[in-house]
């Protein structure tokens, strides 16, 4: 719950999160232009700017006008119709922001009193931004869900349709980079499962086995999407709301007050300092 007598504060922390406020006083720039400051990046590091807006499910704008200016075709055919099939849309945009994405950025932007801005985190905002550092080699999460307390999705598979009860499920994406000697970076996603009861177990990390407590996974690598971005490119994911109770549905709707809210993630590379020398230098 924030603090009411330090909103400002408040509002800073939660940027280093994946669940951004998106209160912060931010003015977007539509052209590419980060209102992140930039961080600090190792020799392979690659800074993504991650961003979810949600709208009310079926948008007519957001699930159509806008698709016009996004590039599906780079994602290969097959990958498109398995994505289709479980509920879920991709594409890539180039260049300048379409105007209707710039314009639901630029919306909900906050310019009110501190006092109007505090008030405002206590309830779900219509777009939350993060930024995220990562290294090839080192996958992250990107959580996609709320917890369910119990989530049946529809997966159709090989063209065969079939269902399985999770409990205490939430839906999330294993992200991982390859940066490019073009300063391209290779993205790809992953969804996955995570459901029931934390567990014990043994993991190796820099050769030292220990224990780490971590719940029951499961994996769908059909949907497995794969980009190459250029900086300032972004990948864009949501569901498709001709499709309930498909995974791409319990990934991208949300139940709010009475209504379904749909959510749209954007991904953007920020920026990365791919060193070709380093690599021959290393060998890596």
């Amino acid at each position: 719950m924030p603090n009411r007598a330090h909103p400002l504060p408040v509002a800073f922390a939660l940027v280093a999160t994946l669940w951004l406020s998106g209160c912060e006083q931010l003015v977007y720039k539509p052209k590419g232009t980060s209102p992140l400051a930039p961080l600090e990046l190792t020799d392979d590091g690659v800074e993504l700017e991650v961003v979810y807006i949600r709208f009310p499910v079926g948008d007519a704008e957001m699930n159509g006008a806008l698709w016009n200016d996004v590039d599906e075709q780079s994602l290969p055919a097959a990958t498109r119709a398995e994505l289709a099939a479980n509920g879920l849309r991709a594409g890539v945009i180039g260049g300048e922001t379409p105007a209707i994405l710039a314009r639901r950025l630029a919306a909900a932007e906050d310019h009110s009193t501190p006092a109007v801005a505090a008030a405002k985190l206590e309830s779900e905002p219509a777009v939350r931004r993060s930024r995220l550092q990562m290294h090839r080699g080192r996958p992250g999460n990107i959580i996609a869900s709320p917890v369910y307390d119990q989530l049946s999705p529809l997966i159709r598979d090989d063209g065969q349709l079939g269902g399985k009860t999770y409990r205490q499920a939430q839906g999330d994406f294993i992200i991982d980079v390859d940066p490019q000697p073009d300063r391209n970076v290779t993205l790809s996603l992953l969804p996955e499962l995570q459901y029931g009861e934390a567990r014990q177990k043994y993991v190796a990390d820099d050769g030292v086995i220990r224990m780490q407590s971590a719940k029951p996974k499961r994996t769908f690598d059909k949907l497995k999407l794969t980009a190459t971005l250029a900086p300032d490119q972004m990948l864009l994911i949501t569901s498709l709301p001709e499709r309930p109770g498909s995974l791409g549905h319990y990934f991208f709707t949300e139940p709010k007050s009475g209504h379904l809210d749909q959510k749209l993630l954007v991904i953007r590379l920020a920026e990365t300092k791919y060193n070709d020398l380093f690599v021959r230098v290393t060998g890596k």
